[in-house]
């Protein structure tokens, strides 16, 4: 990148600026005209990955992008992912949380992190209605920050990616680490995040659960009559991943804020408090994922979640799966 269009960048600060009023906006979506050209049919996203890259970490400077490998930016995601599945030899799903709340993906290979994104959204950067230019850049931001945590996770010498906990560490260790991702992007990524984007992720914890209730209720249901709990824990964790890796983003904001989730959005969090959920939102919950993350570049292994699915136990046993853990393994019954 040229000296110029470092020196374009330079008066940029997310952190002052104030997304509802318009000139400020202006002022954003203005200056990246400037880099990248008023057409956005035309623009150049590969240059637009470094501007943003370049204002993200002097707005973050501690982050971590040692793994970053390059950006992958596709017009349609779905054609995106199946060519970079076909090159790396291997199936890449997007997930409906992808696809619903992000639009963008990182994907994990032995050399490094690679994500993957629609060309809309660097569009948005010069072509969108107010408050797009910084969504995207928060988008982006939150994007990263997976790439940080990543990078911070492999140069860690305690962590083992392996299942090494307790048995119950092990079978929660999917949807918790779903939610630890998307806790600790959002939470990292909280200055440069819009109040209305906020909302609207915590609201859709709210949208979404009656669907992932539905879902669990079926699984429940077709358990009765196969037998195979694995195959229930399977669907369950699926299901689960998709609620708890939403309710991460509005954990990671409010504690980037400072705030607690009932300040943040009175009407949402009652409604959750008489959910099954209820057991993550309580302060001792809270306390637990805030030690993760002030130790996280620490961790000795996977059993730093132990406390953690200890709640998370409590989230199955509130759908009605009661699980006694003990020492060296699991029961779970289904009344």
């Amino acid at each position: 990148m040229s000296a110029e269009h470092e020196d374009l960048l330079t008066p940029i600060s997310i952190a002052e600026q104030n997304p509802n009023e318009s000139n400020e906006e202006a002022s954003l979506t203005s200056t990246f005209r400037e880099l990248l050209g008023s057409d956005s049919a035309t623009m150049d996203c590969q240059l637009a990955a470094k501007c943003v890259t370049m204002l993200i970490q002097r707005l973050d400077p501690a982050l971590d992008l040692s793994r970053l490998l390059r950006w992958v930016v596709a017009e349609d995601i779905y054609e995106g992912a199946e060519q970079l599945a076909a090159e790396l030899g291997r199936e890449i799903r997007l997930t409906k949380t992808e696809n619903s709340t992000s639009g963008g993906r990182i994907v994990e290979t032995a050399e490094g992190s690679i994500l993957l994104l629609p060309a809309s959204t660097f569009r948005y950067l010069i072509d969108g209605p107010e408050g797009m230019a910084q969504f995207t850049i928060n988008l982006l931001h939150h994007e990263l920050c997976h790439v940080h945590d990543e990078a911070v996770r492999k140069s860690m010498p305690g962590w083992h990616d392996q299942m090494t906990g307790r048995p119950l560490t092990n079978r929660m260790f999917g949807p918790m680490i779903w939610l630890w991702d998307e806790y600790s992007a959002n939470r990292r990524s909280t200055k440069t995040i819009q109040p209305d984007v906020e909302r609207y992720q915590f609201e859709l914890v709210v949208k979404e659960y009656p669907t992932v209730r539905e879902n669990v209720a079926k699984a429940i249901e077709s358990w009765r009559d196969h037998g195979d709990m694995g195959q229930l824990f399977s669907e369950l964790t699926s299901s689960f991943g998709h609620l708890f890796k939403l309710l991460g983003y509005s954990l990671g904001s409010a504690a980037g804020r400072g705030i607690s989730l009932e300040q943040f959005d009175p009407v949402s969090y009652q409604f959750l408090r008489e959910t099954w959920l209820a057991s993550l939102l309580e302060e001792e919950s809270i306390e637990q994922l805030n030690t993760l993350y002030e130790t996280f570049g620490s961790w000795s292994g996977i059993e730093v979640f132990d406390e953690f699915a200890e709640t998370c136990r409590l989230v199955f046993w509130d759908v009605g799966i009661q699980i006694h853990a003990d020492h060296d393994r699991l029961r779970a019954k289904i009344p």
